[in-house]
């Protein structure tokens, strides 16, 4: 019976994980400038020429129309994902510890006296286990990949500057000191 329960926890774990990590479907690539016929026609005497259509889009919209994510972007991202990583990471460590101490007290604790006492706590404890494990492993992961891409969006000439205020500490009347992480 634990092992149907462990096996059924684990696999809902895994999903929920998969299910959180999908990205939206990319949207389609813009269209195709319009082509001009064959021979090219030629405007009739006294009319200005044709403009041909730009396609300008703002510098946001840049990754879903095939182009390049500027080193900003990156660095944003890969700042997002290593903060997400580190959640996971402490939540997992967290929920892990309080898993096994509730599988430990099950197994030595005296005071449980009945056999739901310790059914119980077995429970929680291995529920609590899978969870920390499910949390961490794709924390670590998340926390790793964030750095990474910042390490080479800094390679790339990221400024790695925020604009998030940052805490000042008064040392003295007119002396501030910045703190910056």
């Amino acid at each position: 019976m634990k092992r149907t329960i462990a096996i059924i926890t684990c696999l809902a774990l895994l999903r929920a994980t998969a299910w959180a990590q999908q990205e939206e479907p990319a949207p389609p690539p813009p269209p195709p400038p319009p082509t001009q016929a064959y021979p090219p026609q030629q405007p009739p005497p006294g009319y200005p020429p044709a403009q041909q259509p730009t396609y300008a889009y703002p510098p946001a919209y840049a990754p879903r129309y095939g182009m390049a994510p500027g080193p900003e972007q990156v660095y944003r991202s890969g700042r997002r994902q290593r903060t997400v990583g580190m959640v996971l990471t402490f939540v997992g460590v967290g929920l892990g510890a309080l898993g096994f101490a509730l599988l430990y007290d099950a197994k030595y604790n005296r005071n449980n006296n009945t056999f739901d006492d310790e059914f119980i706590e077995d429970f929680f404890g291995v529920i609590f286990a899978l969870a920390g494990v499910g949390s961490f492993i794709p924390g670590v992961i998340l926390w790793a990949n964030g750095a990474a891409k910042m390490d080479e969006a800094m390679g790339m000439g990221a400024s790695g500057m925020t604009l998030a205020p940052a805490p000042r500490v008064a040392a003295a009347p007119g002396l501030t000191w910045t703190i910056r992480f």
